[in-house]
């Protein structure tokens, strides 16, 4: 996803858009063409998602972030993008544990089949 007016690119884990923008001529998605953008928490770097593309997502556009963390079992979804004293952040956001069912608009996601990561292997 690509906000070149901004000067931000973002590559999501997971991003719901329609067929005709899946299948654009395009090497890049528009973000405000997007319904929805999920990101797994890697071990190496969760502030990336916790803050950085917390940052950036509501900047471009994105309606809903959903931010699913495998190191404790947690997910949030942020949602309504606004700007206040000139800065872009979402109005809401729901926490959730798994085995919880998270609602993004018409979706349903089944947490209690996500896994979590080993506390051993690093995975």
């Amino acid at each position: 996803m690509e906000d070149a007016a901004l000067g931000i690119l973002r590559v999501p884990d997971l991003v719901v858009v329609d067929e005709e923008e899946a299948t654009a001529d395009s090497d890049a998605i528009d973000p405000r063409r997007c319904h929805l953008v999920i990101e797994i928490v890697s071990r190496s770097h969760p502030s990336n998602d916790y803050e950085g593309k917390l940052r950036d997502y509501p900047a471009m556009g994105v309606p809903h972030y959903l931010i699913v963390d495998p190191r404790d079992g947690s997910a949030v979804h942020h949602w309504a993008p606004v700007r206040r004293a000139g800065v872009a952040s979402y109005d809401n956001r729901q926490h959730y544990t798994f085995p919880e069912a998270i609602t993004v608009g018409a979706w349903k996601i089944d947490t209690a089949v996500l896994p979590r990561y080993s506390p051993d292997t690093g995975r």
